[in-house]
């Protein structure tokens, strides 16, 4: 049985772990008191006081500080250049489409096909011969 008022909760631990990269016997006691295995506290202070898993834990925690910064930076930057695409590029694609459907409509009401394919006035096409 475990007493869960002594038990570490996980944000303490990981403050801790910023803290510090020694753990002290009463600590070790408290994350294995959860699991109850003869000799892990014994196997677990040496595991984490080689300077291997010191070394492992110190980069640990850069990569996940880095990718943090680099996460909060990209959504700035992401932030921004939705923002700007509101502003400047989508009321630039309407009024092109506008643009777009007046010159359509301009087509039609003189009498030629969509898009400017109208034969030239005055000429008269011979008919086809057999």
């Amino acid at each position: 049985a475990c007493d869960r008022s002594a038990a570490l909760s996980l944000p303490r631990l990981a403050l801790l772990r910023r803290a510090s990269f020694t753990f002290t016997s009463a600590q070790l006691s408290t994350l294995t008191s959860r699991i109850d295995m003869p000799g892990l506290t014994a196997n677990l202070a040496l595991f984490l006081e080689r300077p291997a898993a010191k070394k492992a834990r110190r980069i640990g925690f850069h990569v996940i500080r880095g990718v943090k910064i680099f996460l909060h930076g990209s959504g700035r930057t992401a932030w921004v250049v939705g923002t700007t695409a509101l502003l400047l590029v989508v009321p630039l694609v309407f009024e092109i489409d506008r643009e777009q459907q007046a010159a359509e409509m301009e087509a039609m009401q003189l009498g030629g096909a969509p898009g400017g394919l109208q034969a030239p006035q005055g000429l008269v096409m011979p008919p086809p011969q057999r």
